[in-house]
């Protein structure tokens, strides 16, 4: 994919990044180190300022890096290590939001079933 004439460098980009991560959630032992260096310069392409849609891109592949493979796969860390600084940044900040959604999940949660268990208990609510 990246050699196509006609696409512009942030779709090639785009899609080659896209194309290895999907094939990766079945077959993680494609992306070898080699590979993802190829695919952690298509991350600058995507940042480039150019591309108006470049940090929402980056965006969502981050979010898709951290929900399938999770921060405990070889994976995972193989690709944070091999982007740039400024891909990196961009992880750290999703990393940091998504963990605070799911602290703010579990605490809504636990304040639901925490109401649920004081109503069966016979306690009144507050």
């Amino acid at each position: 994919m990246l050699d196509d004439p006609v696409a512009d460098p942030a779709t090639r980009a785009l899609v080659e990044v896209t194309r290895a991560l999907l094939h990766a959630y079945r077959n993680p032992k494609m992306l070898t180190p080699n590979r993802v260096m190829v695919l952690a310069d298509q991350f600058d392409v995507l940042l480039q300022p150019n591309n108006p849609l470049g940090e929402d891109d980056v965006g969502a592949l981050w979010r898709y890096v951290l929900t399938v493979f999770g921060p405990d796969s070889p994976l995972h860390d193989m690709i944070v290590d091999a982007v740039s600084r400024r891909a990196k940044e961009m992880y750290t900040t999703i990393a940091d939001q998504l963990r605070a959604e799911g602290r703010l999940a579990g605490l809504s949660e636990g304040r639901a079933a925490g109401l649920s268990e004081g109503r069966v208990l016979g306690r009144p609510k507050r």
